[in-house]
């Protein structure tokens, strides 16, 4: 019924009827339904780390954490969910310097990526499910997906040097898999919470897990190429980078069957447009209401 008002409404008001024009009325009841909705606009900072075969454990993981920084456009569609457009841009990295195992520090691999990604997600304002009101302090859950883009590096004769073209694994030689893509898909989730400092502008907290469809975050994912069959083929910085121990070809380098992946913590500042509606609720006591069955 409330839409039947709203088309009344703005029959009366634009001059245009369902009837008439039914394009330019749908369109017209979007526009009126979004402008209901609250939107913000906001900037994170804090740190990235990266999972995958340069990462012993996750203390190894912690301690080569990099900066993380994003931008975030969210649109509250209700004060339950929420549709978040997200850009991010970090520095991940990796050593088996910083391994326990003696063969990890044998194989004495290092990276470093710059990794930019979009991604859309969901968000679920998860103590707002059972209240007439939503609280001030917000805690929320995600998930979505997106797409990353990242180029390992390596340090070689104090210089770094992009790891995908030297294609330290046999990479585009004869035999061997063409060169890794540069992007890959990431599945988003974590968790968060929010709060409002005025009647425009929130602060929050969150972290964020990313797991991706790709091994080679780090340039590491197969099998050793024989030191002087690179050397041959791709030159000496492949050979050195790719192999270190003078393994054989076919040897194990690293574990395929287990994709990269990385994480960060943030936090984040929002400019609200329009009224926020939170800003004047109570922190944490709101009626609450009994599903319906």
């Amino acid at each position: 019924m409330q839409y039947l008002k709203s088309g009344i409404n703005l029959q009366e008001s634009t001059g245009i009827s369902m009837r008439t024009s039914p394009i330019a009325a749908i369109l017209l009841l979007v526009a009126d339904s979004l402008g209901s909705q609250t939107f913000d606009l906001g900037v994170s900072l804090g740190a990235a780390s990266y999972n995958g075969d340069l990462s012993e454990s996750a203390s190894a993981s912690l301690r080569r954490s990099q900066l993380a920084q994003g931008l975030v456009a969210r649109l509250e569609l209700d004060p339950v969910f929420s549709l978040r457009l997200q850009y991010a841009k970090m520095t991940i990295s990796g050593s088996d310097a910083d391994a326990v195992n003696p063969l990890l520090r044998k194989r004495n691999l290092h990276f470093r990526s710059e990794l930019s990604e979009i991604a859309l997600t969901g968000q679920l304002q998860v103590f707002n499910l059972f209240r007439i009101e939503p609280l001030r302090f917000s805690p929320y859950l995600f998930l979505g997906a997106g797409l990353c883009w990242y180029n390992p590096e390596a340090e070689y004769g104090g210089r770094w040097l992009a790891l995908r073209s030297l294609g330290t694994e046999g990479q585009g030689m004869p035999g061997y898999p063409k060169a890794y893509s540069g992007h890959a898909i990431a599945v988003l989730m974590g968790a968060g919470m929010r709060y409002p400092l005025s009647v425009h502008f929130s602060i929050g907290l969150e972290a964020c897990l990313r797991f991706t469809n790709t091994d080679y975050l780090d340039d590491a994912s197969g099998n050793y190429v024989a030191y002087g069959e690179l050397l041959r083929s791709r030159g000496r910085a492949a050979a050195d980078l790719g192999n270190k121990i003078d393994a054989r070809t076919g040897q194990q380098r690293a574990n395929p069957k287990s994709n990269d992946g990385y994480q960060s913590l943030s936090f984040s500042l929002h400019y609200h447009f329009g009224t926020n509606p939170l800003f004047r609720n109570s922190l944490f006591k709101n009626p609450v209401r009994c599903p319906a069955f």
